[in-house]
C-alpha cells in the first residue's frame, strides 16, 4: 500500500469518513473542518501507522492531505 493510501486510510478511520470522500487536495481545517483534538488525533494515528516521529512544527505546517503524504514521505527517506 502506498504512503497516500495509507493516510487516507487513517484519515477515513479516525474521523470516520468514507475513503471516496478524501481528495488529496482536501484542506484539512477549511474542507473538513478539522479542529485541534482532531489535529492532535490524526497526528498520533499518523505517528502508529508509519511508526514515525512528527514534529509539532512539520505537522502544523500541513493544510491539505497532499501536505501530509509529503510531510511523511520526507520523514520516511531521513537517515
Amino acid at each position: 500500500m502506498s504512503i497516500q493510501e495509507r493516510v487516507i486510510k487513517v484519515l477515513s478511520y479516525e474521523m470516520n469518513w468514507d475513503i471516496s470522500d478524501i481528495l488529496v487536495a482536501g484542506r484539512l481545517l477549511d474542507d473538513y473542518g478539522f479542529d485541534s483534538f482532531d489535529m492532535v488525533t490524526l497526528a498520533i494515528a499518523l505517528e502508529d501507522e508509519f511508526d514515525i516521529m512528527i514534529l509539532d512544527n512539520e505537522f502544523y505546517e500541513c493544510t491539505t492531505v497532499q501536505d501530509l503524504i509529503n510531510m511523511i514521505t520526507e520523514i520516511l527517506e531521513r537517515p
